[in-house]
């Protein structure tokens, strides 16, 4: 289990600033990650602000609880084995995650409520930038649709904002806000 706190800053991107970037900073190859966003029927985690996904990669995987932080979101994770991954995805019932579990029933919610309710894909690329700031773009795939997303993970508030908007001057990028990838992923999901 790990819990920290996350504080970033983004802006949608076109296609066109998407590649703009990728090329002006070139990272190391791209990872796929598949995230699976569960909350209650009455949708309990949304309303309060908090997110519930179940991240996978090629072979592992994470499950993430996040909750409004005084600065940012607190991410209480738990890891997930090539074993457990390989169980979700043959019958998508929410998986083992001991920690993530215990601050859900901190919160009063139980875990035989939740329900799985959207899917979204990423290709993403990271890149470390200067005084523990990290760039990500990310290619979104959904439901037929496909985004391309700036994020900037800072390591405060004050700081990272300072640091998104000269990043958006400096490579001549309007802002455009961005919803939370589950929020894009659920209205985008066919009824």
């Amino acid at each position: 289990m790990s819990q920290e706190i996350e504080i970033e800053f983004k802006s949608m991107l076109s296609e066109e600033e998407f590649f703009q970037l990728k090329n002006a900073y070139p990272s190391t190859q791209p990872f796929i990650q598949t995230n699976d966003y569960f909350d209650t029927p009455d949708f309990t985690l949304k309303q309060n602000h908090m997110g519930l996904r179940v991240r996978t990669f090629e072979k592992t995987g994470e499950v993430t609880l996040k909750t409004p932080a005084p600065e940012g979101l607190l991410e209480t994770t738990d890891y997930l084995s090539e074993e457990h991954v390989q169980a979700f995805h043959h019958a998508h019932y929410f998986p083992d995650a001991p920690n993530v579990e215990t601050k859900l029933a901190d919160l009063h919610i139980n875990v035989p409520d939740l329900q799985w309710f959207a899917s979204l894909t990423t290709e993403r690329y990271e890149v470390p930038l200067d005084n523990d700031f990290r760039l990500m773009l990310d290619k979104s795939m959904y439901y037929g649709h496909t985004d391309y997303e700036l994020e900037i993970e800072a390591p405060s508030l004050a700081l990272g904002k300072n640091f998104f908007e000269q990043f958006l001057i400096e490579h001549h990028l309007a802002y455009r806000p961005a919803n939370n990838k589950i929020q894009r992923a659920i209205q985008a999901k066919p009824v």
